[in-house]
Parts: C-alpha cells; sequence; structure tokens
C-alpha cells in the first residue's frame, strides 16, 4: 500500500483527528476535521513530518498521539515525533532484513516484527519509555552524533518470519502472525518465552482485534487470497511444553468462529483480489471492514449466536483468557455492506480515480447515529461514508393495506404515497365500479406479460419453438418474467377477494364470468359445468 489513513481512537466530538502516512512520500500528516454534516467534508493540518526514512510499516501510538513507530526495509525500527525538532528514537537489530510489522502496546511498549533469519529472533519488545524521555526531545543530540544504543527487553520466535502484530488492551499481552503456520499469543509476563496460544492457519496478515470484545480478532490469507477468518482467542488450547510435543495443540484446536472464503472474487481469475487492510470498527462491536486490492471495500456486520443446548451439569473448562462459559457460541453475518467511494449523485467520476487506497472507522456516529468510515481515494481526496441502516420494515395486509416503517420512525399504516392503493381506495374501486368484473383489469396486464414474452426476450427454458402443454403454459404464465409498480402488485393480491365480492361460489357460468381473464380457471368451470 502506498498510503494509509489512521483515525485517533481519542477523538472526541469537539475535537476529531487523523493521521495519513505517505509512504512514497515519506511523510506524515495530522488533520483536525472541522466539519461534517453528511455531506461537506472540511479538515485542516495540525502538524507534519516530512523526511522520513524509507518504511514499509508504522505505527501510531494509542498513548501518546505524537509518536510514532516505522519499520524500515533494513529492519531497523524508528520511533519518531509529529514535529521537526525532536530527535528520533532508532531501535538497531544484529542482522539486517525487512521488517513486516510494528505495534505500540497502551504502556509504551512497541513490537516489532521481522524477516526470517537463522539463528536470530524475529519478535523483539521494545520498552520505549526507558530512553524515550530523553532521544524524543528537542534537547537530545541532532543527527550525526552518537547514537544511544537500545536494547529489546524481550525476544521471542526465534528463526520464525513475522507478519503482523497487534497488542490486546491488556498491556502485557499481544498476537502475532507466524509467516505460513499460525497465530500466536504472547503473554510477556511470563518468562517461558513460549506462547499462551497457539491457531493453526494460514491466515496470518493484518490482524485486527475487536477493541469493544477483544476475544474476538481477525486475520487475512496472504496478498493471493482473499480468505479472511474471525478467532475466539478463549476457544484455543493453551501452548504448553506437554501438548506441543504430543500434538494435541493441533489435533483438538477449534477452528475459526467465522471465515470468509472469495470475499472479493467476481467467478473469474481476472477479478481475484487480495485483502490489503483489516479493521475493526470503534463505535460499535462485531463490525470488520476489510480492503481488497482492487479498491472494493466492503463491512461486514457479525452477530454472536449462542447454542445453550449443551449439557448444564458439566463442569467447563475455563480459559486462560476468561472465566468458564456455560453456552458454547458461534458468529454468524447479519448483513454485508459495500463501501461507495463515490456517491450515487458523482458518478462522472473515473473508475480508477474512485478507487479506495485506504480506510479506517471512526470512532463517533455519523448524523443518523450509525458506525462511520473515512475513506481515502487514489486521487488523494477523503470523505467520510456513513453505512447504511437496515432497509423500513414493510408489511401487507389480506385486504391490501401497506405499512411501511419509516427511518428513525413507528412503523404507520395508511396511505404511503399517491401510486399506492390503501384499503379505502380499493373499497371505493369496488363499490363505484360494481358492473365491471375482475378480469378488465386483468387481461390488459396477461396481455402485457405475453406480448414482453415474445418480443424476443423469453425468460429462462421457454422456446418459442417448443409447443406447450397446458399445464406447463400455465406454470410458465405465472413464472415472474418482469418487474411489478406496487399498486399491480395490490391489486393482484387482492384478486381472491375481489372474486368473493363479484359472487364466486358455486354457479358455475357466473364463476366462468368472473375469471374470464384466467382461461384455465375457465375451463375448469366449463367443464364441471358440463357434468
Amino acid at each position: 500500500m502506498e498510503t494509509a489513513i489512521r483515525w485517533s481512537p481519542s477523538s472526541t466530538i469537539s475535537e476529531q483527528r487523523f493521521l495519513i502516512a505517505d509512504v512514497n512520500g515519506r511523510s506524515f500528516k495530522q488533520y483536525l476535521v472541522g466539519n461534517y454534516d453528511g455531506e461537506s467534508f472540511r479538515y485542516d493540518t495540525l502538524s507534519t513530518q516530512r523526511n522520513v526514512p524509507p518504511f514499509r510499516a508504522f505505527d501510531w501510538s494509542p498513548h501518546d498521539e505524537s509518536l510514532i513507530a516505522i519499520g524500515q526495509w533494513s529492519g531497523e525500527a524508528t520511533v519518531l515525533r509529529l514535529n521537526d525538532d525532536a530527535q528520533p528514537l532508532s531501535l538497531p537489530i544484529k542482522h539486517q532484513r525487512l521488517c513486516n510489522a510494528v505495534a505500540f502496546g497502551h504502556n509504551a511498549l512497541l513490537a516489532t516484527g521481522l524477516e526470517r533469519v537463522r539463528n536470530d529472533f524475529c519478535l523483539n519488545i521494545w520498552d520505549i519509555s526507558r530512553s524515550a524521555s530523553t532521544s524524543l526531545s528537542p534537547s537530545s543530540p541532532r543527527p550525526g552524533s552518537r547514537r544511544q544504543t537500545v536494547e529489546p527487553f524481550r525476544q521471542l520466535a526465534s528463526s520464525e518470519a513475522i507478519t503482523s502484530i497487534k497488542f490486546f488492551s491488556q498491556p502485557d499481552v499481544l498476537v502475532a502472525g507466524v509467516k505460513g503456520v499460525c497465530l500466536r499469543v504472547y503473554d510477556l509476563r511470563e518468562n517461558t518465552g513460549s506462547p499462551s496460544l497457539q491457531l493453526q492457519t494460514n491466515c496470518v496478515h493484518n490482524i485486527a482485534i475487536d477493541l469493544l470484545d477483544e476475544n474476538y480478532f481477525a486475520s487475512a490469507a496472504p496478498t493471493k487470497d482473499s480468505i479472511i477468518q474471525v478467532w475466539d482467542r478463549r476457544a484455543g488450547i493453551a501452548s504448553t511444553a506437554g501438548n506441543l510435543s504430543s500434538g494435541l495443540s493441533e489435533s483438538t484446536q477449534q477452528g475459526p468462529v467465522i471465515s470468509y472464503k472469495r470475499l472479493f472474487d467476481h467467478n473469474h481469475a481476472a477479478s481475484q483480489a487480495g485483502i490489503w487492510s483489516l479493521k475493526y470498527c470503534k463505535s460499535r462491536g462485531g463490525i470488520l471492514g476489510a480492503l481488497a486490492s482492487n479498491g472494493e471495500c466492503k463491512v461486514l456486520e457479525t452477530k454472536k449466536n449462542y447454542d445453550s443446548t449443551s449439557n448444564s451439569q458439566e463442569t467447563p473448562s475455563p480459559s486462560i483468557f476468561g472465566g468458564p462459559d456455560q453456552m458454547s457460541q458461534a458468529m454468524s453475518t447479519q448483513r454485508v455492506h459495500n463501501v461507495r467511494s463515490v456517491p450515487y449523485s458523482k458518478q462522472s467520476r473515473s473508475q480508477e480515480q474512485a478507487m479506495i487506497a485506504c480506510f479506517d472507522f471512526s470512532n463517533l456516529g455519523g448524523p443518523n447515529g450509525r458506525p462511520c468510515v473515512i475513506i481515502m481515494r487514489t486521487d488523494q481526496s477523503i470523505d467520510i461514508r456513513e453505512l447504511e441502516g437496515p432497509p423500513p420494515a414493510l408489511c401487507i395486509s389480506s385486504i391490501g393495506s401497506l405499512a411501511v416503517g419509516a427511518a428513525r420512525s413507528p412503523i404507520r399504516a395508511g396511505k404511503v404515497s399517491d401510486t399506492v392503493p390503501t384499503l379505502d381506495c380499493m373499497l371505493r374501486l369496488i363499490s363505484t365500479d360494481t358492473g365491471s368484473t375482475m378480469h378488465d383489469s386483468l387481461k390488459s396486464s396477461k396481455q402485457d406479460d405475453l406480448k414482453v414474452r415474445s418480443a424476443g426476450q423469453p425468460s429462462d427454458g421457454f422456446d418459442e419453438k417448443h409447443h406447450l402443454s397446458s399445464y406447463e403454459a400455465h406454470e410458465h404464465l405465472l413464472q415472474p418474467g418482469k418487474k411489478v409498480a406496487i399498486d399491480d402488485a395490490l391489486t393482484q393480491l387482492n384478486i381472491t377477494r375481489r372474486r368473493c365480492l363479484e359472487g364466486y361460489m358455486f354457479n358455475c357460468k357466473k364463476n366462468a364470468e368472473i375469471v374470464a381473464g384466467d382461461p384455465w380457471l375457465q375451463e375448469m368451470w366449463a367443464w364441471i359445468g358440463r357434468e
């Protein structure tokens, strides 16, 4: 990715901030949101950090928003302040290789993930509070002077490439992805160096933790596959020397609570896209956003499903990260949102310019109270998109009335619009037109339908050269061939009721006249009348 955008989790209604990282331009810019009313989005520059060393990974400190950590191509990590006066803090390594990930903790810890090299650790944990007070101050020595030596206070994952890192809110617990092998959860309070939890999977990239329910975290497959998995860290197996040697950790491990395969594929190889970024919503739990390499952005709303069918007399084994859980739970998808880069009113923008380059969630709701996504397009323009709410509730009664729930209002029944007939309109139509029968209104619609089917656009499975039987022709006619207006649909739903009002009972001759628009019913009543 060439750019990245991060929303400040400590933003308030009066002060909302976000950060943009420009990888090619080697700069960071922090912005202050001036105004957002659902349409226009205005922001001003707060601070800028230019001439940053070339980097391929970065993180924004959650406990001190003036600090930024970058991972360089040489493997060295550097901590910067968002101003031009502070001396950066460099965190050197023994053997040069790529730095794949950096992550801040909530207690001034910094983790760096490196590519694999033989006989060296690839996951280093630094306590920057020990040296940041002197190295990251304007009075510290300028570049070119002798650099203070800083050593990591914990080193893990020997000879194993680390692809992604994220800290939990528990300051000493983090999850890391081991390239092509597994996900590991480390508790830094333990001195054994072994992981507390290990999950066998190939989805070890772009780890994201649900900040509102940190039992759940998501990860993605390598860039060539669009696979996303969501994990519950309470369902894993504790990694100990005994079960690792016996293989119990892999054989008894539960899989992900939910998995999305080929989320951005469209049934042909040319459109296959990998996952570039995963982010959890900061204002509502269970909402996961994913950005693909083709510029598509989707937001997944998930829901926890509880199963209380398990035997309550059995005592569940306690999890290493939480108390015993009486109910096993899974997860399902409630809704999938397609985040549009350009609103429908601005379709003139070219498709390449409209592609989403990066995104993040806001910690505040939009004008309608729904979660918001801040996006940056490939043309460097920035905008905010509020997720769509659920569709309004709709109900049609047996007597032809329509009830629709308006947005943020209770359901109301009655005349929804001038084109939708209500019960009063239907009764008035019947009382003022007693001389006509139902077949007059249906005959034209059936004839129009037949004309549409014979106009060179037959429906699936229809062959004009094939002579259909009466049953096949009737079933084919009843299949939906075109969209029907609401007033026509409501009229057709009241066919049986209006037939009864017209005297559709036991008189075969009268019944045949009432159903004159339906040749199959007409033939049936003629056959009954001959008996």
